[in-house]
């Protein structure tokens, strides 16, 4: 991709929304416009490529002008504003869990079906497996591609923390 777009980062101030700014900047990704939306952040700053710019609301952010949106804000944030976002006619990538079961959202690891997303007409979700679950894959898919796994059981432990909520409610 050579041609600038218009990126929007819902959840720009947070841990991964300020690891995402990071590699749009080691890549040297070709951005236009970079919108950074939050809600609780709205106001505060974020720099990206050595410019500032002030978080904007995600709920009333115009969304027809970002060609591509990074959701990194949880799954009840991409509930209510992801399909809102696809509907204004931008690419959507949702980091959550949330539409990770939606027969209708192809769930993508571009070094193993990075084609479904070339395949795509019209602005779309596109949802991204767990974390655990993409770097397994990704060792997998060669000794797959050799051998032929058909069915293969692999159980993962991960820390409640990663869900956001906590271990016990009070």
């Amino acid at each position: 991709m050579t041609q600038p777009i218009n990126i929007a980062l819902v959840g720009a101030s947070g841990v991964v929304g300020t690891k995402i700014m990071q590699l749009l900047e080691t890549k040297a990704f070709p951005i236009n416009n970079f919108y950074p939306l939050g809600s609780a952040s709205v106001g505060q700053a974020v720099t990206l490529n050595g410019a500032e710019y002030s978080i904007a609301d995600t709920g009333s952010f115009d969304a027809s002008l970002a060609d591509l949106t990074i959701f990194s804000a949880g799954s009840s944030v991409a509930e209510t504003y992801a399909k809102d976002f696809v509907e204004a006619g931008s690419y959507v990538i949702d980091l959550s869990s949330h539409f990770r079961y939606e027969d209708d959202v192809p769930l993508i690891i571009p070094e193993i079906n990075g084609s479904l997303v070339e395949a795509l007409k019209a602005p779309a979700l596109i949802a991204n497996p767990n974390c655990s679950t993409s770097q397994l894959l990704m060792a997998l898919k060669p000794i797959h591609d050799e051998l032929t796994i058909e069915f293969i059981n692999i159980a993962t432990y991960q820390a409640v923390s990663g869900t956001g909520k906590a271990a016990v409610e009070e």
